[in-house]
């Protein structure tokens, strides 16, 4: 009989970030303009992290929420959605977990390019490389 507990330890791991095998790494890393990640939660902060890993400076968290604020994690701004159509040369990472459905990605799209952002300045190819397992 297998050990079902630890069966799923075993397949328990930490995601890393990786921005569709590195193509949206180099594009954050050619950017000259704001580098801007839409959502705050556990996937910007790893995504955040990844970046930051590999020297590119995010700017800022954007999201749908309509108060600015400083994320007490990274000491940058969240800032609403609807404030990037005040900044020039955008960069946009959607950073938002599994949970959302494609529906939403593309509303996400929509609305950022609606205020204005290039849509080949919007990257939504985000997934996690399975790497290490958590420890228990």
């Amino acid at each position: 009989m297998i050990d079902l507990l630890s069966r799923t330890k075993d397949l328990m791991v930490r995601g890393k970030g990786v921005l569709d095998g590195n193509v949206g790494l180099k594009k954050a890393k050619q950017y000259s303009g704001y580098v801007v990640l839409y959502g705050a939660g556990a996937v910007g902060h790893e995504v955040y992290d990844y970046l930051s890993r590999h020297e590119v400076e995010v700017k800022m968290f954007c999201s749908s929420f309509k108060h600015r604020y400083t994320d007490k994690v990274t000491g940058i701004s969240v800032v609403y959605m609807g404030d990037l159509s005040e900044v020039d040369s955008l960069l946009v990472i959607i950073a938002i977990g599994d949970t959302a459905s494609e529906m939403e990605k593309h509303e996400i799209k929509d609305s950022l390019v609606g205020i204005g952002v290039l849509p080949d300045n919007i990257f939504d190819k985000f997934w996690f490389e399975e790497k290490q397992p958590y420890s228990w």
